[in-house]
């Protein structure tokens, strides 16, 4: 247990982040072979399998909020304001800040791996991906405000679709909240455009000084 978060809890949040991660590499490595080598399936045809990669991708970014037990359970808040009356409390909140600091980073690669595939092979395919990303970051933010003030699951986007599309309809015309998933969505094109550089400069430092002059 560390403090109000359970070890099956902490797991299962990061297993469902990593889910998009690993739906993200198979399926780029399929459009590549058989949709642009190959030619044998349209680009439509991966759509069902993009849909659900895009479902469970918010968990990943949905990591990086979990902050706020923190900053606002009363666990967390207790602690902290036992310390001026106990100083080896310190230890307690360091260990919980560290903590919740490789969580938020666990999210936040999870949340780059699972990009990257999709991102390099959509551009390789011709897209446009600088004006994908605006819709695509944009549905992002919007399904963390379904999992985080909603509670709802990836899974409800077949057993509600009706719901969602109401949830939808009322962040569009709610300009408080519509602004909020705007201003998180900038905040993640921004974190994965972080995770991405560093992920592609630990590959050039892995692969030798060779590798980073022939690019």
């Amino acid at each position: 247990m560390i403090g109000t978060q359970s070890y099956s809890w902490i797991a299962w949040n990061i297993l469902l982040a990593a889910i998009p991660a690993l739906l993200a590499y198979p399926i780029a490595a399929g459009i590549d072979q058989l949709s642009i080598r190959r030619k044998k399936l349209p680009l439509y045809a991966w759509i069902l399998p993009l849909v659900v990669w895009l479902a469970f991708l918010p968990n990943t970014s949905y990591l990086l909020t979990e902050w706020r037990h923190f900053l606002f359970d009363s666990y967390y808040t207790n602690v902290r304001a036992a310390v001026p009356n106990d100083p080896t409390k310190l230890v307690n909140v360091a260990r919980e800040g560290l903590f919740f600091a490789l969580y938020s980073a666990v999210g936040a690669f999870l949340f780059g791996l699972a990009i990257r595939p999709i991102h390099r092979v959509a551009h390789k395919a011709g897209q446009n991906v600088f004006v994908l990303s605006i819709p695509f970051f944009l549905l992002v933010s919007f399904g963390v405000y379904l999992g985080l003030m909603v509670r709802l699951n990836s899974w409800d986007l077949v057993l509600h679709p009706r719901f969602i599309i109401h949830l939808l309809h009322r962040a569009v015309v709610t300009p408080y909240l519509m602004g909020t998933i705007v201003g998180f969505s900038v905040v993640l094109w921004f974190l994965y455009m972080v995770v991405d550089i560093w992920v592609d400069g630990l590959q050039l430092r892995l692969r030798g000084p060779k590798a980073a002059a022939a690019r």
